[in-house]
């Protein structure tokens, strides 16, 4: 059930990117396992840096989107976290960690 539902969420992220030719936008997907009592941490961690990385990459336009999926492990437990960001383009996913480099300082 989750994986459809996984799916379905990344249909329709697609979707909302996609024009009616053809799409360029990139979708780098990770998906993250929680360490035995540490979800909050997890969480914490992801809310107050991961996230605030992929806000100042949107402001200055490296970025087209992203996304933090909060998910019960699955039944093999093999994530708790979706993450996802969405490039304009592969360039820009290629180029990906030299944006990303000067904020992470």
């Amino acid at each position: 059930m989750l994986r459809y539902f996984i799916l379905l969420v990344l249909f329709a992220g697609f979707s909302l990117h996609s024009d009616a030719q053809s799409t360029t936008a990139i979708w780098g997907i990770d998906f993250v396992k929680c360490r035995a009592d540490h979800r909050a941490e997890m969480l914490f961690y992801y809310q107050n840096n991961w996230k605030v990385y992929r806000d100042s990459m949107l402001e200055r336009g490296f970025i087209s989107a992203y996304e933090i999926l909060e998910t019960k492990a699955d039944s093999a437990g093999n994530f708790d976290l979706i993450l996802m960001t969405c490039y304009p383009d592969s360039m820009a996913w290629k180029e990906s960690e030299a944006h990303f480099a000067p904020i992470m300082k």
